[in-house]
């Protein structure tokens, strides 16, 4: 019988897989959850990262906005 410091040692994939094997029902619920907590933080950083990429789209487009307006109100006369 392994103890829980084998347990915790494991990556995530191991620990899923030893807790769907197991028969135990509630290794197996436990499995399943902890594979559903992992996709979700997977999908939180992609939209993190999406977030972020739009910041910086925002960004630059806000720039070419403020040149173009600057374009327009320099060839105004005064």
């Amino acid at each position: 019988m392994r103890d829980r410091t084998y347990y915790r040692q494991l990556i995530d994939d191991e620990l899923i897989e030893l807790g769907r094997d197991s028969k135990h029902e509630l290794c197996i619920a436990l499995a399943d959850r902890l594979e559903d907590a992992i996709a979700l933080d997977m999908q939180l950083a992609d939209q993190q990262e999406t977030i972020d990429d739009m910041r910086l789209l925002i960004s630059s487009l806000e720039d070419e906005i403020s040149a173009l307006v600057k374009q327009i109100n320099e060839g105004q006369p005064k």
